[in-house]
């Protein structure tokens, strides 16, 4: 039914805009993750029904005075890149936007240019090691 439609789709955006506050939160403590992705990132709920998320396999986290912008954009590619089957352009989009707005660090549009280089970078990194080990 379209009630429970848009009961669902109210819920996704809590859950999304929970998952925004929380990277920016992390990012603004000065908090980088080199493998930030759903599998690292522990939802708990409280008595109160409120989420709480925590950040797992910190050993790959380092703390710096600023996260350059391209640090804030390879966390947003490592969660899109594991989930490709979970979110959809619109949630990615409201997602980001969330964030910028929540991080006050860039403009949405920033962060997904530079959400695509570190794609290509990525992709030209991938196809190199590929490469390296047919020699």
């Amino acid at each position: 039914s379209l009630i429970k439609q848009e009961s669902f789709q109210k819920e996704e955006e809590k859950l999304l805009l929970k998952l925004a506050s929380f990277i920016s939160w992390i990012h603004n403590e000065g908090f980088f993750h080199a493998d930030l992705s759903l599998k690292n990132i522990l939802v708990s709920s409280s008595n109160d029904n409120s989420l709480k998320l925590f950040v797992m396999d910190i050993d790959k986290g380092v703390f710096l005075k600023n996260i350059p912008p391209l640090c804030r954009a390879k966390n947003f590619f490592q969660i899109f890149r594991h989930t490709k089957h979970l979110f959809t352009e619109e949630d990615k989009r409201f997602l980001i936007d969330s964030y910028c707005k929540i991080s006050n660090s860039s403009t949405a549009e920033k962060l997904l240019r530079d959400i695509k280089r570190v794609k290509l970078y990525s992709i030209v990194r991938d196809s190199y090691r590929k490469d390296r080990k047919t020699y």
